[in-house]
């Protein structure tokens, strides 16, 4: 009578446990619908970078903490991808921050300076974080920042613990500066630069998060790393960019292989 006492009290949780966790999916797959919809749309990217691209986007969880970005204001596009503090639910209410900041700076203000940017997104999340020195709030993101000037044929590149790579003819490696955007650490030592290369006819832009380089797999369970990741570029150089999806999909998954996926991965390809 006792053990089937307790079985039935066990049963009892369970159904509430059951309950619980199904009302919680449910509210994280709504909320990524939410998500979801401030994505820029494939139509969006086309109109304002190109025809020519591709996003291979993998949350681990249901939602996630990268997102892409992007707006066009006169002859210039600006292209952000960014990779929040965390995954999943904490990820994903950083991202919707940065999404709402990023709309205010570029479109509302009509910056396009990729420094200036980077300067004030900083400031901005440091501020409404309330991320004074000396407290232990370090939420923020790692980001690329990337302006296409069609008009003066230059691209530039600000980045935040990101590199963007660029590929006409050979793979060129932008590294960005060495530490985040927000976070209480080291407020006193930022100081975000701007870098520019040439626009060119074919050139090819990559950026990406550090969840598709830093997935354990492989015979010895290492990282894929960014030079595996580099190599992978150099190969399908002479495949459509729209077609590289597909292989970078393929060589992650059997990276991977019945390993859990560690971070969320973003991976975008423009065609300039």
């Amino acid at each position: 009578d006792q053990l089937q006492s307790a079985y039935n009290l066990i049963e009892e949780k369970n159904v509430v446990i059951e309950k619980s966790n199904l009302m919680i999916t449910d509210s994280i797959t709504y909320a990524k619908r939410i998500q979801d919809a401030i994505l820029p749309s494939p139509e969006e990217i086309s109109s304002a970078v190109s025809n020519n691209f591709f996003v291979l986007y993998q949350p681990t969880q249901i939602v996630s903490g990268d997102f892409y970005w992007c707006s066009t204001q006169q002859d210039k596009t600006i292209f952000i991808v960014a990779d929040c503090t965390g995954h999943g639910v904490p990820g994903a209410f950083m991202s919707m921050i940065g999404n709402t900041l990023l709309n205010e700076i570029v479109n509302e203000r009509k910056i396009t300076d990729t420094q200036k940017i980077a300067e004030l997104l900083d400031a901005k999340i440091i501020h409404y974080l309330h991320q004074e020195a000396g407290t232990e709030k370090y939420d923020g993101m790692d980001i690329s920042i990337c302006c296409i000037d069609k008009t003066a044929k230059e691209i530039s590149f600000t980045g935040a613990h990101h590199a963007m790579y660029a590929f006409n003819g050979r793979l060129q490696k932008i590294k960005g500066n060495p530490y985040s955007i927000g976070g209480a650490q080291q407020q006193n030592s930022k100081a975000f630069t701007s870098q520019k290369i040439q626009l060119e006819e074919g050139l090819r832009l990559y950026f990406l998060t550090d969840g598709y380089c830093d997935q354990s797999g492989g015979k010895d369970n290492k990282r894929f790393s960014s030079k595996q990741f580099e190599n992978l570029l150099i190969d399908m150089h002479d495949i459509a960019i729209t077609e590289q999806k597909e292989k970078l999909e393929q060589a992650f998954k059997n990276w991977k292989g019945d390993k859990e996926q560690r971070d969320d991965v973003l991976v975008v390809g423009i065609t300039c």
